[in-house]
C-alpha cells in the first residue's frame, strides 16, 4: 500500500506530543541540573531556566526539521532505511543542535569534543523519531483496520 502526505499524525495530535515532549525534556534537565547549580539565587535559577528553555527551544525547532522531512522524503521508505535516514539526520541536526548552544553559551564553537557532545541531542532526536514513526505507524494501522472492516461489511451486504 502506498501513501500520501496526507497520511501523517493528526496536527492535533502531532502538536500535543510536541509540546509534552519538549516540556517533558525541559523540565526534567531543568531539574537534573538544579544539584550542580552554583548560584542558587533567584537570578542564578532564572538564568538556569532560560538557558534549559533555549535548549528545548533549539531541540524543538530540531524537530520540526525532521518532522518536514519525514513527512516529505519518507512515506515510501522501508523501516531499515527510515532508520539510517533518522539517525544520520539526528545526528547531523544534534551537531547543528551542540553548535547552537555552544553559541548561545559563548563558548568554543569546533574542538576536539563536538562530536561526542552531539551525541546527547542526537539520543534525544532520535528518541522523539521513534515516537513520531510509532504514532504514524499506528494510525496507519487504525485506518487499514477501517478499511479491512469496511470492505467486509460490504462484501456480507453484497452476498
Amino acid at each position: 500500500m502506498r501513501y500520501g502526505r496526507a497520511d501523517t499524525v493528526t496536527r492535533r495530535g502531532f502538536w500535543i506530543a510536541q509540546l509534552s515532549w519538549w516540556g517533558s525534556y525541559f523540565v526534567l534537565f531543568h531539574l537534573a541540573s538544579l544539584p550542580g547549580l552554583a548560584d542558587t539565587s533567584f537570578h542564578g535559577q532564572l538564568i538556569l531556566v532560560g538557558q534549559k528553555a533555549a535548549k528545548a527551544g533549539v531541540g524543538f525547532a530540531a524537530s520540526l526539521v525532521l518532522y518536514a522531512i519525514y513527512v516529505r522524503y519518507t512515506t515510501h521508505w522501508p523501516a531499515p532505511v527510515l532508520g539510517a535516514v533518522a539517525f544520520a539526520v539526528s545526528f547531523a541536526l544534534g551537531v547543528a543542535w551542540e553548535l547552537g548552544m555552544r553559541a548561545f553559551y559563548m563558548q568554543r564553537m569546533v574542538d576536539g569534543a563536538l562530536l561526542r557532545a552531539s551525541l546527547q541531542p542526537t539520543f534525544v532526536l532520535v528518541a522523539w523519531s521513534a515516537l513520531y514513526f510509532t504514532f504514524l505507524y499506528r494510525e496507519r494501522a487504525n485506518t487499514e483496520a477501517a478499511r479491512a472492516l469496511r470492505c467486509a461489511a460490504r462484501m456480507r451486504s453484497a452476498g
